[in-house]
């Protein structure tokens, strides 16, 4: 569950945590792991780890930016579509783009004035909501590897 008030400190603690724990645990996974292990519903670690890196730099940009335009895919479709665009991209590249995206997050977090503000979903979510939700869903996710690697 999302804190109603998240801090400054805690949503840049919660990113820091979470790149940490995800520059350790990547390296640690072999290649036939990283291509072979997958979820029930097919997705591998490979699509996992990107899946990570292209939600954390979309919701920091949807933060930054607002929200997209009206006739956009679903999320579930939108994540499809991403999934198989990025399916090809070497190993070292979403491992770079994990970085990218928790650098993004922290760009969008330094240029949020008000943290208490609706986000780019509506007055559902505030902006402290949105970038805390970045930490919440890479560790769901990171959480899913590891489970996947036992």
């Amino acid at each position: 569950m999302l804190p109603e008030n998240p801090t400054r400190d805690q949503i840049a603690a919660a990113l820091d945590y979470e790149q940490a724990a995800l520059d350790t645990l990547l390296p640690t996974i072999t290649d036939e792991q990283w291509h072979g292990r997958m979820r029930e519903d097919g997705w591998t670690i490979h699509d996992i780890v990107g899946h990570i890196a292209d939600s954390s730099y979309g919701l920091a940009y949807l933060v930054r930016n607002g929200p997209p335009a009206d006739g956009q895919p679903s999320v579930d479709e939108r994540n499809e579509q991403r999934r198989q665009r990025m399916r090809e991209m070497p190993r070292a590249v979403l491992e770079q783009r994990v970085g990218s995206g928790f650098a993004a997050a922290r760009e969008a977090l330094a240029a949020s004035a008000d943290l208490s503000v609706p986000g780019p979903f509506g007055p559902r979510m505030t902006v402290g909501q949105v970038l805390a939700l970045i930490g919440q869903h890479a560790a769901g996710h990171r959480h899913e590897i590891e489970a996947l690697l036992t």
